[in-house]
């Protein structure tokens, strides 16, 4: 190949020296341009972006994981095992410490103002409800002081020595044995009044219009108890502020009678009762939220969905946008749950049953793992981990504390029993250790 010689004192020789120039200079960009090109491709054929986590996975045309950092569920949703970068913007914390609210509820400086607080208003619907069922029945009796209609204050005597015998643990005790006059008896019962009024009291307790009740009955099955159970649920939120931290669980307080929405549930100490949904504070097992699971309500007002996910919003409703981390068991939790509560702004923690098909068959799988074992997944916004126990154990405090002073009496009126319990939430005690 010959070398040609250019002398720059020759005009053409220049413009050869010109051309050639921006000739090389072309080609050079198009090299560059198809080597850019060229790497965009390769990056297409060889890397994916998983959108769920923020986190590149090296993954063939099929989609399957060749680095072994993912685990697919049988959905197809995708769980990353490394933690995804995700970058958000910092919030200003507005949480509130947990406590009493409203200048009524600070002036509280007793147990008894606190508790005051929650049944005032309740209190004097029951003597209404009461003074009405009295004078239906009180041609039955041959002497009017007999069945003489009731006061605040009677009323107020009645659930004292309600409260009185759970405190001697007598929730089961025959009655006779409180007015004893072999010295074993107590004194504060036979002060207050007499057996024969006690008796009468707690058989003609009632919490709304007898009268009316079939007819609202229709459209509500808990007619019986709704009104007082809403004030007393409003009175919940009206006077404390929530902690950081809540939880949501069911109960069962014990009834055997007749009731259309009585429940067997094996696993309960009661077993037979009327479940109760509760939203309390994880700290100070405050009570904030309560729901009576009533079954299908008829067609009408008060007719929902009671899928556990439909039950945790509604029980949050009130603590919506505040931040707050609830905690709950395996019948609420699923990932569509806590998605929902994310739009809310409160984060979730809790337990999942084995048989979700968002779980990766890893994750469900103990056999072969060594105790206290972990496997992490991780989408955007959801951690998942997959723990091997040592063993398995857990205390409802609510539960404990309702329990240990147990105040009911035996009754065949589930309205009795279920607002005999309710009253039983020790939420005063709790408002006075916060407050002080």
């Amino acid at each position: 190949m010959s070398t040609k010689i250019y002398d720059f004192s020759k005009p053409e020789d220049i413009e050869d020296l010109t051309s050639l120039a921006f000739s090389e200079d072309e080609n050079l960009q198009e090299d560059v341009n198809d080597s850019d090109e060229s790497e965009k491709e390769d990056h297409v054929e060889t890397r994916s972006v998983d959108s769920e986590t923020d986190h590149v996975e090296v993954s063939d045309d099929d989609g399957n994981d060749h680095s072994g950092n993912q685990e697919n569920s049988k959905d197809g949703t995708r769980w990353s095992k490394i933690v995804p970068r995700v970058t958000r913007a910092r919030s200003h914390n507005m949480m509130k410490l947990p406590g009493v609210i409203g200048q009524t509820a600070i002036n509280a400086e007793t147990e008894l103002d606190c508790r005051n607080l929650f049944f005032s208003n309740m209190l004097n619907m029951i003597v209404d409800s009461t003074n009405l069922y009295i004078e239906s029945i009180k041609a039955k009796f041959n002497r009017e002081r007999n069945c003489r209609p009731t006061d605040l204050i009677e009323i107020r005597a009645l659930f004292g020595l309600l409260y009185l015998a759970g405190v001697f643990r007598g929730g089961h005790r025959n009655l006779k044995d409180f007015w004893a006059s072999d010295g074993l008896g107590i004194d504060l019962f036979k002060i207050a009044m007499t057996e024969k009024r006690f008796r009468f009291l707690l058989r003609c307790l009632r919490f709304d219009d007898r009268s009316t009740r079939e007819e609202r009955r229709e459209f509500d099955k808990l007619a019986a108890v709704r009104n007082l159970f809403s004030n007393f649920i409003e009175n919940f939120k009206k006077h404390y502020h929530l902690g950081q931290n809540v939880t949501i669980d069911e109960m069962l307080p014990a009834y055997r009678g007749r009731c259309t929405f009585r429940l067997y549930i094996p696993s309960k100490p009661n077993k037979y009762g009327i479940k109760i949904f509760c939203l309390y504070d994880a700290k100070l097992y405050y009570t904030s939220n309560m729901e009576i699971y009533c079954e299908q309500q008829p067609g009408g007002p008060f007719r929902q969905s009671n899928l556990s996910s439909d039950v945790i919003m509604r029980l949050s409703e009130p603590i919506s946008q505040s931040g707050r981390n609830i905690t709950a068991d395996n019948w609420f939790t699923s990932v569509e749950l806590v998605r929902k509560l994310e739009e809310k702004k409160l984060s979730y923690v809790g337990t999942v049953r084995k048989n979700k098909r968002k779980l990766p068959a890893n994750f469900v799988l103990p056999k072969g793992r060594q105790v206290f074992d972990s496997i992490f997944g991780y989408t955007k916004n959801e951690t998942l981990v997959s723990y091997v126990p040592k063993n398995k154990s857990g205390v409802d405090v609510v539960d404990k504390l309702c329990a240990t002073y147990n105040v009911a009496r035996s009754t065949k009126r589930w309205p009795m029993k279920l607002q005999v319990y309710a009253d039983l939430r020790y939420i005063p005690i709790a408002m006075h250790a916060a407050s002080s």
